[in-house]
């Protein structure tokens, strides 16, 4: 699949090509022909069909520019996870993504999600993840978004918390995986341990484990943890995906 910029670029050097070969088919009636091996009535032809086709390109593109507008997110998917569907997957949101929430809203007064952001899709916050944002419990001994962008999730975009509690296979599972292939798990003591097991990214990644071969899509920039294990899941049959905010907002 091109980029949205090819579709551009192709569709205004088709334009251009037919406009040459139009002037081409018409010079060709007054004798002033551009492309001397080219019949005016042949010229007029591909004329019309680079056009045309340009037009038709061209259109694709806003059109393409439009649906990501409206949603990123399913935007997104529809390119990279197109097999799941609206009505059978589930988008689980992970703490780095609701935090990056909370810095567009600081940064431009505004939630950078429009209210179609997750369109037909279920979408859920486990209690983990709740409890790790407003929690104070850090550092700073303060919350780690404010109570506006959690509201905003819940009220405005309908995101539901969910209390899912892992059986003791899931967590098993998802423990091996984060102690043998992530470099935090590898180099752990036992008090770290035990809080990855209490972590909403245990939560996460064991509701993709209990949901097996139907979709799930973790919002999340943790790709050396959540990301590496999900990866290592997909393996074991489990249809995981990972996608954060780069993907859904954009580089700066």
């Amino acid at each position: 699949m091109l980029p949205k910029r090819a579709y551009l670029v192709l569709g205004i050097s088709f334009l251009l090509i037919g406009f040459i070969l139009i002037l081409n088919s018409f010079s060709g009636i007054t004798g002033k022909v551009i492309l001397e091996d080219a019949s005016p009535k042949i010229s007029f032809y591909w004329a019309l069909w680079f056009i045309i086709g340009g037009i038709l390109i061209l259109e694709s593109a806003v059109a393409e520019v439009e649906r990501e507008k409206e949603s990123p997110l399913i935007y997104k998917i529809g390119k990279v996870v197109p097999a799941a569907k609206q009505s059978s997957c589930l988008i689980l949101l992970d703490s780095d993504f609701v935090k990056n929430i909370q810095k567009k809203f600081d940064e431009g007064g505004k939630m950078a999600m429009p209210h179609s952001f997750f369109g037909e899709y279920e979408h859920q916050m486990p209690m983990q993840v709740m409890h790790e944002l407003s929690s104070r419990s850090n550092p700073k001994r303060a919350p780690l978004v404010s109570n506006k962008t959690l509201n905003y999730l819940t009220n405005v975009q309908n995101t539901s918390v969910n209390n899912y509690k892992p059986s003791l296979e899931e967590s098993a599972q998802v423990l091996a995986l984060w102690k043998r292939y992530t470099g935090s798990g590898k180099h752990t003591g036992r008090e770290q341990e035990e809080k990855f097991k209490r972590s909403g990214d245990m939560s996460l990644l064991c509701q993709a484990i209990n949901r097996g071969k139907k979709y799930t899509i973790i919002l999340s920039d943790n790709y050396h943890e959540i990301g590496v294990i999900a990866e290592k899941l997909k393996y074991e049959g489990i249809n995981v995906h990972v996608m954060g905010k780069n993907q859904l907002f954009g580089k700066k």
